[in-house]
């Protein structure tokens, strides 16, 4: 099997009947509904490289917004469940040497 048909996650957010997640292999968002398991791409996190591995470790829903805490990925990522939208915190640059973020709290 390919990297890119891979998909696993660390942890992930239930809401609605779907489970929420970064995708453990490479750079990708999805949502699994729960009863049948069909599955659905929503996306790139804007921001990390694609093909990276475990962009997100920690990850957690306030509210109406989902926040995919950093692993190897330099960005907060914050997934609005109503709108359906992206955006981004930036805590680490590209030129910033590399370290892995291993707790968030």
């Amino acid at each position: 099997m390919s990297v890119a048909g891979r998909i696993s996650c660390r942890n992930f957010v239930d809401w609605n009947g779907y489970a929420y997640f970064s995708n453990w292999f490479y750079n990708g968002m999805f949502k699994v509904e729960i009863g049948t398991g069909n599955t659905t791409f929503l996306g790139h996190f804007e921001g990390d490289k694609l093909f990276e591995i475990n962009i997100h470790k920690e990850i957690f829903r306030l509210d109406n917004k989902i926040f995919f805490c950093p692993r190897r990925g330099g960005n907060v990522h914050i997934y609005d469940l109503f709108e359906e939208t992206m955006s981004s915190i930036s805590i680490r640059k590209n030129n910033e040497k590399f370290f892995i973020i291993e707790n968030a709290i």
